[in-house]
């Protein structure tokens, strides 16, 4: 997406938004086409090749944005992981109809913006949580917690919601901090799978 401080632009990005969301209330998201979205934002096609690349440009963006306006301050004092899982959770709330309509047009992979979302905020608050992570492990954190994250997500809304979202934090956490047994098999026993 190109970035612009220019109001109009940022209308125009709005309605396109807006409209892709409509239009995903209707038809699936295979089926949209960028002129389907240009009709329905009243805009020139033009227009939307000025601020996107594509659909998924457009929802990606979606999310960001829910993401930015849930953002808190946060200090040294603040766990990333509490923190990230916190914000996550509160846009869960508010946007679950969002969430259940990504999800039922098979988009509920475009939520991995949460990855880059954890880098950031790690980076930004010199990541506590990974601090004591080998290089590796600290590489590939930021796509674990995502993962575990959209993964509870996704089974959330496949079993109807049932528990609230308190509950579903309290799983997240518990199950952070469940270890597997540390297993015999030693790497060079399984070496020859690959």
């Amino acid at each position: 997406m190109k970035e612009t401080k220019n109001e109009l632009s940022k209308r125009s990005q709005r309605l396109i938004r807006e409209a892709l969301i409509e239009l995903l209330k209707e038809k699936s998201y295979k089926s949209i086409t960028i002129k389907d979205i240009v009709e329905r934002a009243e805009l020139a096609r033009k227009t939307f090749y000025l601020n996107y690349e594509s659909k998924e440009e457009v929802v990606s963006h979606h999310i960001a944005l829910l993401y930015e306006k849930q953002l808190t301050p946060f200090n040294d004092d603040i766990d990333p992981i509490n923190y990230i899982m916190d914000t996550y959770l509160r846009i869960w709330n508010e946007n679950i109809d969002l969430i259940i309509l990504l999800k039922n047009q098979e988009l509920s992979g475009l939520l991995r913006i949460l990855e880059k979302e954890i880098e950031d905020v790690g980076h930004k608050m010199h990541c506590k949580a990974f601090m004591n992570l080998s290089e590796a492990a600290h590489y590939y954190a930021p796509s674990y917690y995502a993962g575990a994250m959209l993964s509870i997500l996704d089974k959330w809304v496949d079993t109807g919601m049932k528990e609230n979202i308190e509950t579903i934090r309290e799983v997240f956490f518990e199950l952070m901090r469940f270890r597997l047994p540390t297993s015999s098999i030693q790497l060079s026993e399984i070496s020859h799978i690959t």
